[in-house]
């Protein structure tokens, strides 16, 4: 790996000149200049539309909501990458219809823009989870949930995305307001089928405890319907099973999730000399608030070397909720993970044996609707390429809610 000491001198300074500014700025910048912001708020338009919604939904048991993403990333530093700048974008929306009682109905329809920098970084724990959006618009999710006795068991079916279910995380998991990278939203050792036609069953016995069982379409096309892949002759079906604990301790709420998963598949050796079915592995994910306003959260993951380029995954952080005086709603981010190749990996393609991934951001909650994160991301062996130099970007991230 090509060692230059100033270059990392500098990197390491433009990512504490992030953390230390960004706050600063939005602190002068964003300081509330009404005396009476929620007065305000109310006033306006757009508060008094979502009044009227939620009026609506508490009637008739229909809700409405829309999620536009922006992102724009700026390649700082990188082999013969400088200076590339991408966009992004994705929007998302979603009706959801009380029934009978206990039931609702979920619809969802998403579609995008933009491959942004994933193509020309070339990480292996992905810079943007965000971009790839087909342009088109297409229904995501259409399943029925299901709540029996007393909301201790519910049961989910219909086409849905297992990551809704699986692998949460209450500081690392939403890649709409939290982190860019893929791996700081999911474990990237959990082959999770894209939208697909499924089931899950989940039982909590008790408030510190959670079992649950998914079952999906492992060949589904989230573009599709998925009637053409789930019920034919191969009836490959992707299986996932997480217990979870959530103490209260020291009056702090934590989260402990353990996930076994099992893909049925046939999925080609990385070396390329043949293939193999039932595939296993196993994940946890941990969340654990420490104060008020810090939540600290940790993943690992186990695969196959022989099917899959990642054999081992971890990754760590936190979240440091209002970080700055009368910024009560903002939030400061900071995450790492990191890709462990397999050794069949490595022998096949000459690769390094890791490619770590560092990103922080500072979510600056503008208005109720609109949030505004500069974020800022190190990627130290991009596509676990030994010879490649560390990639450095810098970007912002848009969302809008209604």
């Amino acid at each position: 790996m090509r060692t230059d000491t100033n270059r990392l001198a500098s990197v390491v300074s433009v990512v504490t000149l992030l953390c230390c500014v960004c706050p600063l700025i939005a602190e002068e910048a964003l300081k509330p200049k009404d005396p009476q912001p929620t007065a305000a708020t109310e006033a306006t338009w757009l508060g008094r539309l979502r009044e009227r919604a939620d009026e609506f939904e508490e009637e008739y048991g229909t809700g409405v909501s829309l999620l536009i993403n922006y992102q724009g990333q700026f390649l700082l530093n990188g082999e013969r990458r400088e200076g590339k700048g991408k966009s992004s974008y994705s929007h998302l929306l979603e009706v959801s219809q009380r029934l009978w009682p206990g039931a609702k109905l979920f619809v969802t329809s998403d579609g995008g823009s933009g491959e942004g920098l994933n193509p020309i970084v070339g990480s292996v724990l992905d810079v943007n989870c965000d971009a790839g959006e087909p342009t088109c618009i297409y229904v995501s999710r259409l399943y029925l949930a299901q709540g029996l006795l007393d909301e201790k068991v519910t049961i989910a079916a219909g086409k849905m995305d297992l990551t809704d279910f699986f692998d949460a995380s209450e500081v690392a998991n939403d890649e709409n307001i939290q982190f860019l990278s893929s791996s700081l939203v999911n474990n990237p050792t959990i082959p999770f089928p894209d939208f697909a036609i499924g089931a899950v069953v989940r039982a909590e016995p008790a408030e510190w405890f959670y079992a649950q069982a998914g079952v999906a379409d492992a060949q589904a096309e989230g573009t599709e319907t998925g009637l053409n892949t789930a019920f034919h002759d191969e009836d490959y079906f992707f299986n996932i099973y997480e217990v979870g604990f959530c103490p209260q301790i020291a009056e702090r709420q934590g989260n402990y999730r353990f996930i076994f998963w099992y893909d049925p598949q046939a999925v080609d050796h990385v070396d390329g000399r043949g293939a193999e079915r039932d595939d296993m592995g196993f994940a946890l994910s941990f969340d654990q608030e420490v104060t008020d306003r810090v939540t600290l959260f940790l993943r690992y993951g186990f695969a196959h070397e022989k099917v899959r380029e990642i054999e081992h995954f971890w990754s760590l952080g936190g979240q440091l909720a209002a970080p700055l005086a009368r910024r009560d709603d903002d939030v400061l981010g900071v995450g790492i993970s990191q890709a462990i190749m397999g050794r069949d990996f490595q022998d096949a393609n000459g690769a390094a044996a890791t490619e770590t991934l560092f990103e922080t951001y500072y979510r600056v909650q503008v208005t109720e609707n609109v949030a505004i994160s500069p974020l800022m991301q190190v990627i130290v062996n991009p596509g676990a390429d030994s010879d490649a130099d560390c990639a450095v970007t810098a970007g912002v991230r848009a969302v809008f809610s209604f």
